[in-house]
């Protein structure tokens, strides 16, 4: 008696699974990532904010609505705030301080600095000798402005830099 064994199909070779190649979506994400700081930072350092002079008219106040029957009315309209004064000015390279300026609670300084002739990237500090003001920039160009708060008083500044700079304190 012949007994025949049922031979089993063969088994196709094991694939593995395909791999999902991580490295690819990480790389895109950081390149956009790249981009979107870089767009940010070059508008962040062009804005400016126009000074107004301190001896023009106040502006008119702006027009309100009337109340509705809601239970959310506007606030009243307050008079127009006066425009900051100029507590000090000034334009220069290199190292240098301010005489001494008061100033109320709420005071600001605008600054801009320029490396281009310096060559490179250069720093820009800034520093009150109460150290409630510190500004410490590093790069080619830059502007901002900086806040201080409930800080009334006297108070100078002292500038070291290579490169040239402008300085407004606005009180």
């Amino acid at each position: 008696m012949s007994t025949t064994t049922p031979h089993a199909a063969p088994i196709p070779p094991v694939t593995p699974p395909k791999k999902h190649r991580k490295w690819p979506w990480i790389l895109g994400g950081l390149v956009i990532l790249i981009i979107i700081i870089i767009v940010a930072a070059s508008q962040g350092g062009t804005t400016t904010n126009p000074t107004p002079h301190p001896t023009s008219a106040p502006a008119a106040p702006p027009a309100t609505r009337p109340p509705t029957n809601s239970a959310r009315t506007a606030a009243p309209a307050t008079a127009a705030q006066a425009a900051p004064v100029v507590l000090y000015s000034k334009t220069g390279s290199g190292t240098g301080s301010s005489p001494t300026f008061t100033t109320g609670a709420e005071w600001q300084v605008q600054y801009t600095y320029d490396c281009t002739a310096f060559g490179q990237s250069g720093n820009f500090m800034v520093n009150s000798e109460d150290m409630q003001l510190t500004i410490n920039q590093l790069g080619m160009t830059g502007a901002d402005t900086d806040y201080v708060h409930n800080d009334p008083g006297s108070h100078s500044l002292s500038i070291d830099s290579e490169c040239a700079w402008t300085i407004k304190v606005l009180g």
